[in-house]
Parts: structure tokens; sequence; C-alpha cells
């Protein structure tokens, strides 16, 4: 790790948590103890806890990247590829599109969402 992070991270040494293929991106840490993450080449899902390691929790994200929770804890995506849209996924697994187009145009590839205390998504 570089030596510039140490004065902001609480230890500077790391874990290796899983073998999986592609790009990952947008780790995301849930209050109830689990990581989630992304592959952006092969469009999964991720969740990583300490006594389940790592499983898919959703295939075809269509080169889903940034990731958020919002203040309910769904879940917020946005996907890329064909999908061109950000998503919100329930505690059941349903993912719904939250926003696919601006004054009547679909988006390119969302890339990143934050979610704000009040409700606000931003990306």
């Amino acid at each position: 790790m570089p030596d510039d992070l140490s004065g902001i991270l609480e230890s500077p040494e790391h874990t290796h948590l899983a073998d999986v293929g592609g790009n990952t991106e947008g780790p995301l840490w849930h209050p109830e103890g689990y990581l989630t993450f992304v592959s952006l080449t092969e469009s999964r899902l991720y969740r990583w806890d300490e006594t389940n390691g790592v499983s898919v929790v959703r295939e075809d994200t269509g080169e889903g990247n940034g990731c958020a929770f919002d203040r309910e804890g769904h879940l917020l995506m946005c996907e890329g590829a064909d999908h061109r849209r950000v998503t919100r996924m329930g505690a059941d697994g349903t993912v719904t599109a939250i926003a696919e187009q601006w004054e009547g145009k679909r988006f390119h590839k969302p890339n990143d969402v934050v979610s704000r205390s009040d409700g606000s998504v931003y990306f």
C-alpha cells in the first residue's frame, strides 16, 4: 500500500478477499457487516462476508460500476453496456430502473452514484 495512505488508514495491512475475474470496482461496506463490489467485465455483483466468503448476488449487471446504498439500505448501481441506466435493488433482489434518460435521450454509460441522507441521488 502506498505510504501516503498510512496517515489516513488505521492499518496499512491489506487482505486478499477473493479471486474473481474482470475489473472489480465499486466496493461498498454495509453496516450489517458485508462488502459488495462489482466486476465490470463479468457483469456481476458480488457480496463478501466473513462467514460465507464471496458469493454472486446478481448476474447481468450491464457492466455495473458505481454503487451506493440509499437511506432505506437498497443498493443503487450505475449500469452501462446496453442497460444504460441507474437502478435500485430491493432486499428481495428485485431490480428497478430509477433513471434511464434525460430530456428524452438515453444515458450513454452512467458511472458512479451517491445517495444523500435526505434521499437525493446523484450520478
